[in-house]
């Protein structure tokens, strides 16, 4: 098996499009349907391995290459089982399961380095039946405006493919009632034609229609994408536990990046020290409005996905440009794990996204000066 290596430490910490960051390339030398990133997959700097989206963005973009384009993914259920490094490629092998006049069923195996890191079973759907003619009922979006822009960087994630805005946190009475929201969005608009405007095997213009229902397969792709973005941690959040110790994870990280640059190393710091701040900020708001005072000496000390699943709704309503309402609980935590529901909607209000996390969680005692 050939092998597309990636330079040691390379990280790519800002992302131009996402067009880049979710396009994937076929190899038939190594089987009928196995893809891979046509471009190295974002990694923050300092981070150990992959963003779990890209491997959830990645396994929907290499199953969507299998069905066509107007069948839409409706369901993807995913077991991470290996961290994802930057050191390789990452090929995406697609089963066939099933094709059926409304349905249709892939299984994705990711592979890096000859061992399955990743699973994920997805299911695609035909449009079918008229407005009305089915139940239809929906969570109500939470009486909170989207901007049009955010005036100011506070609060913000840099150095990401996308945008970030953590909103005030109002106290519940118990864990499984407190709620955690943000906006979201990409940076900028997908240019859907950049890559879509030839059909490669008739070398025609491809039609209107095709084109459309491309354009949503990508925008749910980037939803996906965006999908797994802190999503467990709300576990820990509730109650204002640290993600980490600020200086040995600094010092963990940057030693990870042995051989690369001073200028990559100093821009690898800056990041780390911006997050550990405004993560400092959030946890001390968030352990004021924690009632429980048995976590107050903990921090967490080591936390993986192990289960992650999406539905998506209204698929003709993402627009992952726009911003986007993400909403987070935790209903069950207890024998190292935890379980967070996400609720995603658009700017106009309407449900575009459940997700269901379930995550490894270790704690260990705070360190002393996060005391």
């Amino acid at each position: 098996m050939s092998k597309q290596r990636m330079s040691p430490n390379h990280y790519v910490d800002v992302v131009e499009t996402m067009e880049e960051e979710l396009a994937i390339t076929q190899r038939p030398e190594l089987g009928r349907d196995v893809f891979t990133h046509a471009c190295p997959p974002w990694l923050p700097p300092g981070a150990r391995g992959l963003y779990g989206g890209v491997l959830v963005g990645g396994s929907l973009a290499a199953a969507q290459s299998t069905v066509p384009p107007e069948v839409l993914v409706h369901s993807s259920h995913c077991n991470f089982l290996i961290g994802a490094s930057a050191q390789s490629p990452i090929f995406y092998h697609v089963e066939r399961v099933r094709d059926g006049r409304s349905f249709a069923t892939r299984r994705v195996d990711a592979m890096q380095d000859g061992k399955c890191i990743f699973t994920a079973t997805l299911s695609f759907m035909r449009p079918e039946g008229q407005p009305g003619q089915s139940v239809s009922h929906a969570h109500v979006m939470p009486h909170i405006e989207l901007p049009e822009e955010v005036d100011s960087q506070e609060g913000t994630y840099q150095g990401r493919p996308f945008q970030v805005v953590d909103l005030p946190t109002t106290p519940a009475l118990y864990p499984t009632k407190q709620k955690l929201r943000r906006l979201i969005r990409i940076q900028r608009r997908i240019d859907h034609n950049k890559n879509h405007s030839r059909n490669p095997d008739t070398n025609r213009a491809v039609s209107s229609a095709v084109q459309s229902a491309s354009v949503l397969s990508q925008n749910l792709g980037v939803l996906a994408y965006l999908s797994d973005f802190y999503v467990i941690n709300t576990a820990t959040r509730i109650y204002g536990l640290p993600m980490f110790s600020p200086q040995s994870y600094i010092k963990r990280s940057v030693s990870a990046l042995d051989r690369a640059g001073a200028a990559e190393k100093e821009k690898a710091i800056t990041h780390l020290e911006n997050m550990i701040r405004t993560e400092k900020l959030e946890m001390n708001q968030l352990a004021q409005v924690s009632l429980s005072t048995k976590t107050n000496n903990l921090q967490v000390g080591m936390m993986v996905t192990l289960s992650h699943t999406v539905f998506f709704h209204n698929q003709q309503a993402v627009r992952p440009h726009e911003w986007m309402l993400f909403e987070m609980e935790s209903p069950w935590a207890g024998d190292n794990r935890g379980i967070a529901v996400q609720r995603t909607w658009n700017k106009e209000g309407l449900l575009i996204m459940t997700c269901v996390q379930e995550g490894l969680i270790r704690t260990e005692p705070r360190d002393k000066g996060l005391l």
